[in-house]
């Protein structure tokens, strides 16, 4: 946020314009605000300091067992809530699958059993747990009824990428 010499902090704190600012651009709520004066100088390096740290988190990879792991984790903490009946959602596994951004695929039995505010709460978990606060991040859900079809799809997916690394 520039131009922050010209607010007068007697009248606004950091909290109020913060939480102001979250709520007009509620889809990037997860990014961090920088409060900065071009003018003044305040704060300016911190700027190239968040742009590094963007760039650093834009090309990060994460190993599939860490992200089951922690995915795991959030799902036995808070299980989905249950639809359409009887009907749970189910995550069989999370995969990483391209950087710049991050992109996951989430393979589960359906993905209309995932209500957005369950889907925000995965997001804050992840990114919480992997330190992505700079950097969107894209989930792409596959739907899938037979599960050992996941594994035999990952066995083969990174077969693939060990063949062309060492040819």
């Amino acid at each position: 946020m520039n131009k922050w010499d010209r607010v007068h902090t007697a009248e606004t704190s950091y909290p109020e314009v913060e939480s102001y600012i979250r709520s007009v651009f509620y889809p990037i709520r997860w990014s961090s605000i920088l409060y900065v004066s071009a003018k003044t100088g305040k704060n300016v390096l911190k700027v190239w300091m968040a742009i590094n740290e963007a760039s650093r988190q834009h090309r990060r990879r994460l190993t599939t067992g860490l992200l089951n792991f922690v995915l795991r984790d959030a799902l036995a903490v808070h299980p989905p809530p249950v639809m359409k009946g009887r009907k749970r959602g189910k995550i069989y596994l999370a995969q990483q699958v391209s950087i710049q951004p991050p992109r996951m695929v989430v393979f589960c039995n359906k993905a209309e059993y995932f209500p957005d505010s369950y889907r925000l709460y995965l997001d804050f978990t992840l990114r919480t747990a992997f330190n992505f606060h700079y950097t969107p991040i894209k989930y792409v859900p596959r739907e899938t009824h037979t599960p050992h079809l996941v594994y035999i799809y990952l066995c083969m997916h990174l077969s693939l990428i060990y063949v062309s690394i060492y040819l």
